[in-house]
């Protein structure tokens, strides 16, 4: 390993790093992380830096310096080797090496030369404070945001990030953080699940951090925790009304106290597989809190794990790399683990019953899991995910417009539509903010959208100003689908080999017991996962029609019923369009 060059601020530090992995032929190095840490006068590191590179043979591990990183001596404390097969060998400072269970220890590596200073009078190593906070609703309902305004301080690199963790009267527990550009102005916000039970539910730890990385953590029962270790918050933190914090859930619907439902699943790919190949699963899985994540296990004769996870929707498909260092032979599907929105867990195993995270059965299912069984092969596959299946494939888009000049000091109109996938999102919060000179945002208000995603607000300008919305979800319709609810439908037409220019398919899909208002979505199984392709309400009899010309290639479909706020599950909001002044 080699430093390239000393270190610039605004640069990356880069260090040439040679790795082979000569005991697993076709494995190869997956990645390379080395360590850093400034010490400060007591021995505490006030300052953490990862290096990270990934490939094989002769690579780079790198990290860009931001302006605010903390002047003085930088020194390598370990460097973590990584191969395919997700075996890691750690090379210490003080000349140790630590390497899995029955292999060779090899020679040990002098990380000093990795070693470099820094000077930098706008370095930034203490945390931020805040000084006040409060929900903006003292009361929400399951399926609206629950949002906290916070005044906080920072004295160099300003606040990043504010987090408050909230904990239900059984010990459910539910995060509110910023938006993706409100940590200035304050904003902690996240859609309440539904299905969370009634009650008070008590905030137990704030967390706000700057834009240099620098975090403090207060909880509820009096302790205080910095990271980086031996980081201090740069003027004295003022007690917190935690009273203050506190938000009444209010709803007359049941709790989500059961875990998710595994109703079928499909393997996407072959049942052949080689290392560098992609696993792809897709499955269809309900709950009324909302399915947080899917784990398909895998063991080998041997007993090693594969795994094939989903963090998306719960209609996105579950998908991993196969790894090499895998026993030939069969790959047997051990178990899949289902999580919802509430920490609600079950485990279905081959043997056809369900356990919870303890391993004691809870039920029985009628699923036959031994079809996603695997068989691994020698040889390599291409080790390059497929472009479908790279992220979540959803975002909520907020779009605005207002005039193209203004005055200082006047009002300005802000309109705008949020659609999810080119739908309209009904029923939800916008946030409208203003950024100045200092280049910091402000809040200004909160708007509601209406039943066809538009929304109206105003903002009085400074000059220049620019002028932003961030969706933040929620909305929840009259009447809620609880548990006992079920979703009836038949399809117009046979779908298998249906072209995109033959006739259209009519659906009906009906609710029972009714529900008039709702909206019900219609679904295909693509490549990439279950994707919306049209919306209706249902009528006073419970019913949703849908007139629509199937898509090429489709093999499986559904109708899905969901209040509006299952939009709020949407990911990442991308505003459209800013306007200056």
């Amino acid at each position: 390993m080699r430093l390239v060059s000393q270190p610039v601020l605004r640069q990356p530090v880069v260090v040439d790093v040679a790795a082979s992995d000569p005991v697993e032929q076709g494995s190869g190095i997956r990645s390379v992380s080395i360590g850093y840490a400034l010490a400060a006068p007591d021995g505490k590191p006030v300052g953490l830096l990862s290096l990270d590179g990934y490939g094989s043979g002769q690579a780079e591990t790198t990290r860009v310096l931001g302006p605010w990183t903390a002047a003085g001596h930088w020194e390598a404390l370990d460097a973590d080797v990584t191969d395919l097969a997700g075996n890691s060998t750690v090379y210490h400072r003080d000349g140790t090496v630590s390497v899995p269970p029955g292999s060779t220890r090899p020679p040990s590596l002098d990380l000093s030369v990795l070693d470099f200073t820094l000077s930098n009078p706008q370095q930034d190593i203490a945390a931020p404070v805040i000084d006040s906070a409060a929900p903006v609703w003292s009361t929400v309902r399951p399926g609206q945001p629950m949002a906290v305004l916070a005044r906080a301080r920072d004295d160099r690199s300003q606040v990043a990030d504010v987090y408050v963790d909230y904990t239900s009267p059984s010990g459910k527990t539910f995060g509110v953080v910023t938006p993706t550009r409100l940590g200035a102005a304050g904003l902690a916000e996240g859609v309440l699940p539904l299905g969370s039970e009634p009650g008070v539910w008590h905030a137990t730890t704030v967390m706000v951090s700057d834009n240099a990385g620098n975090q403090a953590w207060t909880m509820r029962q009096g302790s205080t925790t910095m990271y980086p270790e031996g980081v201090q918050t740069f003027t004295t933190q003022s007690a917190i009304d935690w009273g203050a914090l506190d938000v009444t859930v209010a709803s007359d619907a049941p709790a989500d106290t059961t875990p998710p439902v595994l109703n079928s699943f499909d393997l996407m790919t072959s049942s052949t597989v080689r290392s560098g190949d992609y696993t792809e699963i897709g499955f269809d899985a309900t709950d009324l809190s909302g399915v947080a994540l899917v784990v398909f296990t895998y063991t080998d004769s041997s007993g090693r794990e594969y795994s094939v996870a989903s963090s998306c929707r719960n209609y996105r498909p579950a998908v991993a790399l196969v790894t090499s260092g895998l026993d030939l032979g069969t790959l047997t599907l051990h178990d899949v683990w289902l999580a919802d929105r509430l920490d609600n867990v079950v485990k279905y195993l081959p043997d056809g019953t369900t356990r919870d995270r303890d391993g004691n059965i809870v039920g029985h299912h009628d699923l036959d899991l031994t079809q996603l069984n695997l068989t691994y092969t020698t040889g390599a596959g291409p080790g390059t995910i497929p472009s479908t299946l790279v992220g979540c494939h959803d975002s909520s888009v907020v779009t605005t417009t207002a005039p193209t000049s203004a005055l200082r000091g006047s009002s300005v109109a802000i309109d705008g539509t949020v659609t999810s996938d080119g739908q309209p999102v009904p029923d939800g919060v916008v946030a409208l903010y203003r950024t100045d000179l200092a280049q910091q945002p402000r809040l200004m208000s909160l708007v509601s959208l209406t039943s066809s995603g538009t929304f109206h607000g105003s903002l009085t300008l400074n000059a220049p100003t620019t002028v932003g919305a961030e969706y933040l979800g929620g909305g929840v319709a009259p009447a809620a689908l609880g548990p006992n609810r079920t979703i009836k439908w038949k399809r117009g037409v046979a779908l298998r080999g249906a072209s995109t220019t033959g006739p259209t398919a009519t659906f009906t899909s009906h609710i029972v017991p009714q529900i008039a208002g709702a909206r019900m979505l219609l679904q295909w199984l693509t490549p990439r996962g279950w994707d919306t392709t049209a919306i209706a309400a249902t009528d006073s009899t419970g019913t949703a029609r849908f007139t629509i010309r199937p898509p090429l290639g489709v093999r499986r479909y559904r109708a899905a019923a969901q209040e509006s706020s299952a939009w709020a599950v949407a990911t990442s909001p991308t505003l459209t369009q800013q306007r200056t002044y």
